[in-house]
């Protein structure tokens, strides 16, 4: 099928149209994370906020580990379940198991794990993190719902609403009080009120809509399990590799690098904006389209590169005016984010090449895959950390990065081929990830920095010269279109 005709088959199924749909909440999103960010780093030193950032770290390494995977499981089930209460009412029993052991171990090990992972005894902050694992889960649970109904409306409600209140109550507390365990406290009760609102909503809606009584079975939950239990450790290493940097960086600096690399890492997460409207719906969309596919996915492939790959040169571009933006103490943040941004650009362009995975059911290899890329993370950050600080955990953050998206691209391929001209993408992201070091290195010679950026990114948009060309023939079609049905009413 033709370039040409595979993008106009995308527009005919809306992928668009609810792509640009999700990718507003996100922009809505960023732009409160963004400006949230730029006050954090005026209301609380880097000391203070390294230790925030060290919490919130911890509480999504809890929140996945109580999800079981059961947020993946209901992505590849929900189209083929037509019993959609019995389905949730399974994964719920699931979580609140995995909930309960999570508590009883937390309680047991509270003084070990506070003073493994937080620097200090402080039974108070891991007990509570394991306490809002349980209402993040189930939050995590009716997102998913929502992005599974194509619920734009109801999920940018759900989204945007705990992204504003949790970072009120961040800054709010700085401004009042910067005591470490009562930004525990409030976030919390904020966190747990609000999932906890959502949820109810969402299940009764769904008791409504669904009227069966059918039991579930023993072996209901064990399909589950089995299908989720490998995503569940696989999703707890990938969250473990925002922690591992983190605590490194405590043993062997200072909770100021901590608060430096956190600053960094919430910058870099402003390519987030380009790719989680994406990142949002493409699960879904793969799933119920996979098995028609004539080659729309790999055209979504290489849109997705060039896109991001691009977007990246332009943060790039503009890191120096951003650093300025944050407090002067974060300022080193600034030519760092581009370098820790890689890790998210090459683990949403291995969404599109990974499926094979989970088409096949192997879940097994997600956690054999993320097991490695931590263990690349781990490895490099011991070696780099000493003599490069902060920039030698964000270089290390980036191999890893690469590390995962090379593996789940080779093994997901293997399994569900889908992509052609995957090397070239190979390329494309090693070139990228050199040119992030680059703009690191020579920060401050403004000429040499932005030539080099400049020329990567126009070689780029040669290289993806066809699909560009494509798309703007297509976009001219579209709008013709439209001219003609304005002119026909």
């Amino acid at each position: 099928m033709k370039v040409l005709e595979v993008f106009i088959k995308m527009f005919n199924k809306k992928f668009l149209k609810n792509l640009f749909g999700f990718s507003m909440i996100n922009w809505i999103a960023f732009i409160i994370g963004f400006v949230s960010t730029l006050i954090l780093t005026r209301v609380y030193n880097p000391s203070e906020l390294g230790a925030i950032s060290i919490f919130i770290s911890l509480t999504s390494v809890y929140q996945v580990t109580v999800s079981m995977g059961q947020d993946q499981f209901i992505v590849r089930k929900y189209y083929e379940q037509e019993n959609k209460e019995k389905l949730i009412s399974t994964i719920l029993i699931l979580e609140l198991i995995s909930w309960i052991i999570l508590m009883i171990i937390t309680i047991f090990l509270s003084s070990f794990l506070s003073k493994l992972i937080l620097g200090e005894i402080n039974i108070f902050a891991v007990i509570a993190t394991s306490v809002i694992s349980l209402p993040l889960s189930l939050f995590r649970l009716i997102t998913q719902i929502s992005k599974l109904e194509n619920a734009i409306f109801e999920h940018g409600k759900q989204i945007l609403i705990f992204n504003l209140v949790s970072r009120i109550i961040v800054i709010g507390i700085g401004f009042i009080n910067k005591d470490y365990n009562l930004y525990i406290l409030c976030y919390s009760i904020v966190v747990f009120v609000i999932s906890m609102l959502f949820f109810i909503k969402e299940i009764k809606k769904i008791k409504t809509n669904n009227h069966s009584k059918e039991k579930i079975s023993c072996l209901d939950l064990k399909i589950a399990m089995n299908y989720g239990l490998p995503l569940m450790m696989a999703s707890v290493m990938f969250m473990i590799k925002d922690l591992l940097p983190r605590v490194i960086l405590r043993e062997e600096g200072t909770l100021h690098d901590v608060g430096i690399l956190g600053a960094a890492m919430t910058l870099a997460s402003s390519i987030n904006v380009v790719i989680s409207g994406f990142n949002t719906y493409f699960s879904a969309y793969f799933f119920e389209n996979y098995e028609e596919d004539k080659g729309q996915i790999n055209v979504i492939h290489h849109m997705l590169v060039f896109v991001l790959v691009e977007s990246l040169i332009i943060l790039s571009l503009f890191s120096g005016i951003i650093s300025l933006l944050v407090g002067e103490s974060f300022r080193d943040a600034g030519s760092i984010f581009p370098i820790i941004a890689m890790f998210s650009i090459s683990q949403v362009i291995s969404e599109t090449t990974v499926h094979g995975i989970n088409v096949k059911e192997k879940t097994y290899l997600h956690i054999i895959i993320t097991l490695i890329a931590l263990i690349a993370i781990y490895t490099c950050s011991i070696l780099l950390v000493n003599k490069y600080g902060v920039l030698g955990i964000s270089v290390s953050y980036s191999v890893g990065g690469l590390v995962f998206y090379f593996l789940r691209t080779i093994l997901g391929q293997k399994n569900y081929r889908n992509i052609n001209k995957i090397g070239v993408t190979h390329v494309v992201l090693v070139i990228t990830f050199l040119v992030s070091i680059f703009n690191h290195i020579y920060f401050n010679n403004y000429l040499l920095r932005f030539s080099v950026l400049i020329i990567t990114g126009i070689i780029i948009a040669l290289i993806y010269k066809q699909y560009i060309n494509k798309f703007l023939k297509l976009l001219k079609i579209l709008l013709q279109k439209k001219r003609e049905k304005s002119d026909d009413n």
